[in-house]
């Protein structure tokens, strides 16, 4: 019997967000896709750093360039 309430109530809210979604103002769907876009594209575009430094994505370079002019056997 609970088990039933349980799925009565989820079927309730199904149906009140479908309702909801309906009616739900043009307006507020396409300022909605607008801030998704903008976020896609701060998220898929190059970062500037990588850019200007000439780095590929995923590289790492730090203290390699003090690295290569210590000599062997010394440390950093």
């Amino acid at each position: 019997m609970i088990g039933d309430a349980e799925d009565r109530l989820e079927l309730v809210w199904l149906l009140f967000g479908t309702v909801l979604t309906w009616v739900r103002p043009r307006q507020d769907l396409v300022l909605e896709n607008l801030l998704l876009r903008h976020q896609l594209a701060l998220l898929t575009r190059p970062t500037r750093a990588d850019h200007m430094l000439g780095f590929a994505s995923g590289t790492c370079s730090c203290g390699s360039w003090l690295a290569d002019g210590v000599p062997a056997g010394a440390s950093i």
